[in-house]
């Protein structure tokens, strides 16, 4: 059986899903992306408040091509982007907030995909992230 591509050349995707999901007592938004239901997931964290990283997925498929091997989840963390359409984000941003939404996120992905989540952080989301394992 051949595998269908894009127009890059790499494996098309089998899913690119914008959705919602509750964390606490706030709404977020995240993008699901990959080439095979199977990968394991990945979530990426953002470089912290403010700036969003769910319009930038096609932009991290063309240079990285993640959703080859993984299952991308891109997060609007509370106080960013998307998850600001949720009145409750805007005031609500601190540390204590945001490690809880990453635990709680990382719990619904591994529950979801049935393994263990791959999490990588940039500036803030690092830290968010290694405050929250």
């Amino acid at each position: 059986m051949q595998r269908k591509t894009n127009a890059h050349g790499r494996p098309a995707l089998a899913m690119d899903a914008l959705q919602t999901v509750s964390l606490g007592t706030a709404r977020h938004w995240i993008r699901v992306r990959g080439t095979s239901t199977s990968n394991p997931p990945l979530l990426l964290m953002q470089l912290g408040p403010g700036l969003p990283i769910v319009n930038e997925a096609r932009r991290f498929e063309r240079l990285l091509a993640l959703e080859n091997a993984f299952t991308v989840v891109y997060w609007d963390q509370r106080g960013t982007g998307l998850s600001l359409r949720d009145v409750s984000n805007r005031s609500n941003v601190n540390v204590a907030h945001m490690v809880a939404d990453t635990v709680s996120m990382l719990e619904r992905l591994r529950d979801r995909f049935g393994a263990a989540p791959v999490v990588a952080g940039f500036s803030f989301g690092a830290t968010f992230t290694a405050y929250a394992a």
